[in-house]
């Protein structure tokens, strides 16, 4: 049998922390069912007795999706931190998210597919309207969240236009970022009000969360304080403003993505520089 390593992992924020004691991870377990499609899991399953919380700040909450999955996630990042499957070919199975770990990079591992088939991700295709536009709806697993995005079908967009990388924050969230303006997206008041904000470093930004399931959604731009843009050059003023004109979406979200069709322009530049408590 292979020699267990012991590897560490916690949430973005850092309130949560963890040691699981694993063979070397090569290989990760992605899911298709909604609860993981949507988060972005990727599984890897210690024995009982080979995983133990190191730190637990209460931001920690449990959350079930109807028949699927058991699922832990942060309050206070967004995080999914472990879960258990209540259903399909992973049932009974303790699982921690590969994402979480440290020194763990998830584009390096071979990924296996397992599927369940009963609760996995609907397809949903809009229509193209007169304009050549579809609607694409997005949604937490919950649906407590949503919002309405307006834009050329995905496989049309430009190369760079959907983007993955592997940075402190978008590794843990499985984030696939797409970066449409304000004016395409359409968000309810009662959505907003029931996605919470993570906000970090600099806090120009925040990335909002449905506050019942844990699923990121968009994300919030506000940059530096306007006092302090006043005082720049105009040239550098109107970049700000430029770059404010943006309202980035997470495409795991959205309901019909052609995924087959897609292109995700990947930058695998890792976490170095990240330090939590």
């Amino acid at each position: 049998m292979s020699e267990k390593i012991t590897y560490r992992g916690n949430c973005h924020c850092g309130k949560f922390k963890f040691e699981a004691d694993l063979t070397e991870l090569k290989t990760a377990t992605s899911c298709d069912c909604v609860a993981c499609h949507k988060n972005g899991i990727l599984w890897a399953f210690p024995a009982n007795g080979d995983y133990r919380i190191i730190r637990d700040d209460g931001s920690l909450t449990s959350t079930r999706h109807g028949d699927t999955l058991d699922h832990k996630f942060c309050t206070s990042c967004a995080s999914s931190v472990a879960g258990t499957h209540l259903s399909g070919p992973l049932k009974g199975k303790f699982g921690v998210n590969v994402r979480t770990l440290l020194d763990v990079n998830p584009f390096a591992l071979e990924i296996e597919q397992s599927s369940h088939p009963e609760a996995k991700v609907e397809t949903i295709d809009s229509t193209v309207d007169a304009e050549g536009l579809k609607t694409y709806k997005g949604s937490c697993i919950c649906g407590a969240a949503t919002f309405d995005f307006k834009t050329r079908p995905l496989p049309e967009l430009s190369e760079g236009d959907i983007k993955e990388d592997n940075c402190s924050i978008c590794v843990r969230n499985a984030y696939i970022g797409v970066y449409p303006t304000p004016a395409q997206v359409t968000i309810p008041p009662t959505s907003d009000a029931e996605a919470a904000t993570y906000a970090w470093g600099s806090k120009f930004s925040g990335l909002r969360f449905c506050r019942h399931c844990g699923v990121q959604l968009w994300s919030d731009l506000w940059g530096p304080p306007a006092e302090v843009v006043a005082t720049w050059p105009e040239a550098r003023q109107q970049m700000v403003k430029r770059k404010l004109n943006i309202k980035p979406l997470n495409v795991r979200v959205l309901e019909g993505v052609e995924w087959d069709q897609i292109e995700i322009q990947r930058s695998d530049e890792g976490t170095e520089g990240y330090v939590v408590d």
